[in-house]
């Protein structure tokens, strides 16, 4: 058994009937090299004598009961190479359109998550351009259980380097675990909900003494701030489900200087900082109350609380932040006097009081009564309990590790924010122009096919000093330019391309398919002149990775282990049918994935592979992707979308050597070619 890391799972979660997350691919076979003639029985058999000892490919889903934690991974007992290896073939004469549209078709099917998460329709009658007679292995395996690299090398263990060799073995197989049975995976899940009305007294005499005190106090002055006396705001009434969030860092040093000057606490210190920036912020929009803003602020109890269980373990106390109060010092003065006496006051109150009241929460009655709330709008109606809440989490003097990555958190942030100013930040999402393949998909698809010769892309690489990457992202953004103004659909900006990049060598996590990060790009589709759009390119992508670098090359699986399945899956049909895609700005246009392979001749299962085309899953707001994988000497180019958004796909498709050979004809006039990434250098010295 083995659990699915948060990032696998979250491309389940992800999956709707339009929005399929598994991951194609289109392999051209030549089958007169395999030693005993093609036949598909004996392919079919090949396969599935090859993949039985392979756990990505035997391995189905278990869901955790009431998807309380991500599924698991099992073995299929009852694995049938015949459910997943098939046979069809294309009426004649079969050609390249014939096998596109039928490739489409299958794409937009869904696999079947009652088996292993792959399938590979094997594609007879086929002819391709020059006449010759292949077979074609139109692939699907779910993002799931492979990424980019991951998948690629699945595919390398049904691949030998001649025709007769046996099929090259994966470096590490790793046995499958002990099943659990369904009480096993419900396990700590379930939590049994007990009633005590046995423990009422508990909970209601220290309550009764701490309502005296609270009286007695309030008498002679000394009681904390009351709920329900704060001054009504333009941000205190019934909220939406939508969020703003604002974020800055402040000097611990020139607090504890303040702290130490004034004897005060680090805590009144915040407060009072927090108390001027709200009477700043309210003023200037002649909002300011004349009395003070009341803020809660949660306390921990830990060192006092009896419990034993809980996670949260606090208490409140209520504070007035000065805010009706002009002077900075003087409104410390009076902070760190209301709140020595909020904490006397609140340590007179049991620290477990809450704790207990809340055992009494009876979660259907809880929930409705919280529903009934919003929806009468009842807090426009009462006094105001508090305005706002104030957090102080003390956190280590030191760095953290989560899992093996750093904590990046407002450091990440920061430098993120740091290079912006400096523009040496990579292209910011939500900031992509608007196409018409930037909406709600489908579930239908179409599939285009194209090689580019790998000796004319580093032909290329070379005379600029960009990467191979940079040549490929250039190419696809004139391909792109080229197809959008024949349209007249050409923005003003540059389309915005989402780069997946692996983060294996990088990666601490040992677990997990997928261990990929992403940058986000400018394909420079407002640049006519192709050599200025690669050197505008190679410039923003040496950004880019200097930036993504700087962030944890876990930081995106870290994050992922916080989807909780049901709600994931949720949000993403509520997505879906409220076609948020179209209302909100345009986060990436498309996805462009480059897949490095083998530079020798592989063959499948004895054929030789003539072209391997690996074609990415497609999303809401973004129905288009681009892979491109080179293989011996060629880069194919591989490009999917939602067929409504993109009818024409093979138009984009077509253009892409010709701009390869706009690009190749630019760099042969150069003379004395200047590496791209020196070229600003220079100019600045």
């Amino acid at each position: 058994m083995e659990r699915l890391s948060g990032l696998d799972a979250s491309f389940l979660y992800l999956e709707t009937p339009a929005q399929l997350m598994h991951v194609c691919g289109v392999i051209l076979l030549d089958p007169s090299t395999m030693p005993d003639g093609y036949s598909f029985e004996r392919l079919q058999a090949g396969i599935d004598e090859n993949v039985r000892d392979v756990p990505e490919f035997t391995r189905k889903l278990r869901r955790v009961p009431l998807d309380l934690d991500h599924p698991v991974w099992v073995q299929d007992k009852h694995f049938d190479i015949e459910r997943h290896v098939h046979r069809l073939a294309l009426p004649k004469p079969g050609g390249y359109r014939e096998l596109t549209q039928l490739a489409s078709r299958l794409a937009g099917l869904p696999l079947d998550r009652s088996r292993p998460l792959w399938e590979m329709w094997v594609i007879e009658e086929y002819v391709d351009r020059e006449g010759r007679d292949l077979v074609a292995v139109f692939s699907k395996m779910h993002h799931a259980t492979v990424d980019g690299v991951s998948g690629a090398n699945l595919i390398s263990h049904l691949c030998s380097i001649e025709p007769a060799a046996p099929p090259l073995a994966l470096t590490e197989i790793k046995p499958f675990g002990h099943e659990p049975t369904r009480a096993e995976l419900l396990g700590r899940g379930v939590v049994t909900s007990v009633t005590r009305p046995l423990t009422i007294p508990k909970a209601l005499v220290p309550s009764i003494k701490g309502i005296a005190q609270t009286v007695g106090r309030a008498r002679a002055g000394t009681a904390m701030a009351a709920p329900l006396t704060a001054p009504r705001t333009s941000f205190n009434g019934t909220i939406t489900g939508h969020r703003t969030i604002g974020l800055v860092d402040l000097s611990l040093d020139d607090i504890k200087e303040v702290k130490a000057a004034s004897g005060a606490t680090v805590n009144d210190v915040v407060l009072a900082v927090a108390g001027g920036a709200l009477r700043g912020y309210l003023e200037d929009r002649d909002e300011l109350p004349d009395s003070s803003l009341l803020a809660t602020v949660p306390m921990s109890v830990r060192e006092s609380s009896k419990r034993e269980s809980g996670a949260n373990k606090v208490s409140a106390l209520f504070t007035r932040l000065g805010t009706d109060i002009e002077d900075p010092l003087e409104r410390l003065e009076e902070l760190a006097e209301s709140n020595r006496h909020a904490k006397d006051h609140a340590q007179a109150i049991s620290a477990d009081s809450l704790q207990d009241w809340a055992e009494f929460a009876a979660p259907r009655t809880f929930g409705l009564a919280v529903r009934a709330y919003a929806g009468l709008r009842l807090a426009e109606r009462h006094p105001v309990v508090h305005n706002l809440v104030i957090s102080n989490v003390p956190g280590p003097p030191i760095p953290l590790y989560f899992m093996g990555a750093e904590v990046p958190s407002i450091k990440g942030i920061a430098q993120t924010v740091g290079r912006a100013r400096a523009g040496t930040a990579m292209a910011a999402p939500l900031t992509a122009p608007r196409t018409s393949f930037n909406g709600t998909i489908t579930g239908h698809r179409t599939i285009g096919l194209v090689d580019l010769s790998l000796d004319d892309i580093k032909e290329v690489k070379a005379a600029s000093g960009a990467t191979v990457n940079d040549v490929v992202l250039a190419v696809a953004g004139g391909a792109l330019r080229g197809y959008l103004e024949d349209r007249d659909e050409l923005p003003d900006s540059s389309l915005l391309a989402t780069v997946p990049m692996s983060v294996r060598e990088s990666s601490k996590r040992e677990s997990g398919a997928n261990k990929v990060s992403a940058l986000f790009t400018r394909l420079g589709t407002d640049i006519e002149d192709p050599l200025e759009r690669l050197e505008e390119l190679a410039e923003s992508n040496r950004h880019a990775k200097d930036h993504a670098q700087a962030i944890s090359a876990d930081s995106l699986q870290d994050w992922a282990e916080f989807a909780a399945p049901r709600t994931f899956g949720l949000a993403v049909r509520a997505y879906a049918g409220l076609r948020l895609a179209e209302r909100h700005p345009v986060v990436h246009n498309l996805v462009i994935s480059n897949v490095p392979g083998p530079p020798i001749p592989l063959y499948f299962m004895g054929a030789e592979i003539l072209a391997l085309a690996p074609l990415g899953p497609v999303f809401h707001g973004a129905g288009l992707n681009v892979t491109v994988m080179s293989n011996n000497g060629k880069m194919h180019v591989g490009i999917i979308a939602c067929r409504e958004s993109m009818p024409d796909v093979d138009d984009l498709a077509e253009r892409f050597p010709a701009e390869l050979a706009k690009l190749k004809s630019a760099v042969a006039v150069i003379k004395k070619p200047t590496p791209i990434r020196r070229k600003k250098a220079v100019a600045k010295g």
